[in-house]
């Protein structure tokens, strides 16, 4: 014989009011008719907080309210992994950053400002110059080429801790690529051989 099921009995929702019919179930559960009135139950029970990384307001369920210390996944690992206050180079407001992290500013705006204020070229060749105390020429010394931006420093030894100017060299992109490779050193050092050539 087929078992006879419970008789639903209506039920007013703590949300809008609107009587609904609930099963045996979840007559002692039941609060919401949908999960739009639920949502704004929980709302009214959520506890405010305090972020402890940013000081940010935020708000949590109150199972949560013991537990929960951070506003983001952000904030939290930031604590987890460690911060420290830096001063933006740009607009000086102080912005919390991970220690390995090598930021001078505190948003993509001042870093773009930092870098259309900077007076470095790519390969830095002017500041070089000027800590180091020699005479930086504006052009490549091997082909000539007059582009700014391209123009790096070569160290002649490939000691870039020896710093003299008899072993500094303007180069440009091409003609450093060329050097290293030539050399089969610096970013060309994996494609040097091993050994004698085959059939030498």
């Amino acid at each position: 014989m087929r078992k006879e099921k419970g008789k639903s009995e209506p039920r007013t929702c703590e949300g809008c009011g609107t009587i609904v019919k609930v099963p045996p179930n979840r007559f002692e559960s039941f609060r919401a008719c949908s999960r739009e009135c639920l949502w704004k139950l929980t709302q009214k029970d959520r506890i405010p907080l305090k972020c402890a990384i940013c000081t940010k307001p935020f708000e949590v369920i109150p199972v949560r309210a013991k537990t929960a210390k951070y506003c983001s996944r952000r904030c939290y690992y930031k604590a987890k992994y460690g911060s420290i206050d830096l001063p933006c180079a740009i607009c000086g407001t102080t912005f919390r950053t991970s220690p390995s992290r090598n930021n001078f500013t505190c948003s993509r705006q001042c870093s773009g400002k930092r870098r259309r204020q900077s007076t470095l070229s790519n390969g830095g060749y002017k500041s070089f110059s000027q800590k180091h105390g020699f005479v930086a020429v504006e052009k490549c010394e091997r082909c000539g080429w007059k582009v700014k931006c391209a123009l790096v420093v070569h160290h002649k030894d490939r000691n870039k801790q020896n710093n003299r100017s008899e072993n500094l060299e303007v180069l440009c992109w091409n003609c450093h690529m060329v050097e290293h490779w030539a050399a089969s050193d610096g970013p060309f050092v994996r494609f040097k051989p091993k050994g004698p050539r085959r059939g030498s």
